[in-house]
């Protein structure tokens, strides 16, 4: 009878374990009741079994998606002994990448670039070229958040080499994603649109929309155009985002849209203000989508900072942006030192988290907030870091300040 048992909970686990990767990204308490109900089986048998280190492995995923960083790094610290006990080099591969996922999303650059080299390696060793992709698709998402851009785009290339080879989609549609946040972030915009065709990343696609609608050649019909393509594709990202999330790198998402409707809401402003005054100019008014109702729009920002916010309550590495965001919409509602002391905020939150883009951002916010010396002296701070970046986009951006101030 105790034989017949072992045999049906050896069985048991495996399956447990199976639904926690199927519910992982939508139900982290179920997903982590699974994770432990197959660990306590695993835990019960005469000898280590490998669904105990992968067990420890997802649950270190959903206590950090459950916002319990110290049970998460407790789990780390198991799930790396007992792969290390069955010599299981690719469950190591595997828990590693798992591991570096939560270091990453908390701003623990070293610890996750050091798991996700180890993992990458280890990987190639044995031959899994799938979680050699895995790795290297991770450590390219730190990169780019870390503000790497040029190691980002390299193992976001080499990532979409391998899995073009081997017909993986999955693997080459997350990495074109990621491609091409790299490329808008560098200004190549071109680059950026051309891969976003390809994808169902539609917060990437509608900031691509709204920055080549800023193209002062065209037309003002033309400008609106792009602004009600981009809207549209800000309602697709609404429909996407809902339940809680286990992966942290789809901040890329949470960040372009709340980004790009901030934008509309500030230009259905300016457009308002237009009217009222009766100075619209056709050559240089901004374009605004027909629908032109700026409390719609400025009611769709917060809601989309609202949930960047719950995002920075669980993965850290959101926190800098949100901050921003808020100030820019303190902002537009009216509230300069408001906006001014959240820009302070995050600049000093991306100092601390080593972010240099995202503190760049901040700093060259508080230059279009700031007169005088003060804003001379942020926007040649802003200037210097978007240089050494090489984000060229936002350079331009600086350069356009500058000459708007002159």
């Amino acid at each position: 009878m105790g034989c017949s048992r072992c045999t049906q909970e050896q069985g048991t686990g495996p399956r447990l374990q199976e639904r926690v990767a199927a519910m992982a990204d939508n139900d982290a308490p179920t997903a982590h009741l699974c994770g432990c109900r197959a660990l306590d089986i695993g835990l019960k048998l005469p000898h280590l079994l490998p669904v105990v280190a992968r067990s420890y492995a997802s649950l270190i995923l959903t206590s950090a998606a459950q916002r319990q960083a110290k049970l998460a790094k407790r789990y780390k610290r198991l799930a790396l002994n007992a792969c290390e006990q069955l010599s299981e080099l690719g469950l190591l591969s595997y828990t590693l990448t798992a591991a570096a996922v939560t270091d990453a999303s908390q701003g623990q650059w070293e610890a996750g670039t050091s798991s996700l080299k180890d993992a990458a390696q280890w990987s190639q060793k044995i031959g899994d070229q799938r979680q050699w992709e895995e790795a290297t698709s991770h450590l390219a998402h730190l990169e780019f958040y870390r503000g790497d851009f040029k190691s980002s785009l390299e193992l976001y290339q080499r990532a979409i080499e391998s899995a073009t080879e081997r017909g993986d989609k999955q693997i080459r549609n997350r990495c074109n994603a990621g491609l091409a946040a790299v490329y808008l972030a560098t200004g190549d915009l071109e680059s950026a649109s051309a891969l976003l065709k390809q994808t169902n990343s539609f917060g990437q696609k509608a900031l691509a929309l709204l920055r080549q609608g800023s193209d002062a050649a065209l037309s003002m019909s033309e400008r609106e155009s792009y602004c009600e393509g981009a809207l549209e594709e800000v309602n697709k990202v609404t429909d996407r985002f809902k339940g809680q999330r286990t992966k942290y790198y789809t901040l890329k998402a949470f960040v372009s849209t709340t980004d790009v409707v901030l934008q509309l809401y500030e230009r259905a402003i300016a457009s308002n203000n237009e009217r009222v005054s009766g100075s619209a100019n056709e050559a240089v008014r901004p374009a605004v989508v027909a629908l032109n109702d700026a409390n719609e729009l400025g009611t769709k920002a917060h809601a989309w900072i609202g949930k960047l916010s719950q995002f920075a309550e669980v993965y850290a590495v959101a926190q800098p942006r949100m901050l921003l965001f808020k100030a820019m919409m303190s902002g537009l509602e009216g509230s300069p030192s408001a906006a001014k002391s959240l820009a302070k905020r995050s600049a000093r939150t991306a100092h601390k988290m080593r972010m240099p883009y995202d503190e760049a951002l901040a700093t060259l916010y508080l230059a279009k907030l700031g007169r005088g010396k003060e804003r001379a002296k942020a926007l040649a701070t802003a200037q210097e870091a978007f240089e050494r970046l090489g984000a060229k986009y936002d350079l331009q951006r600086c350069h356009q300040l500058a000459e708007d101030a002159a």
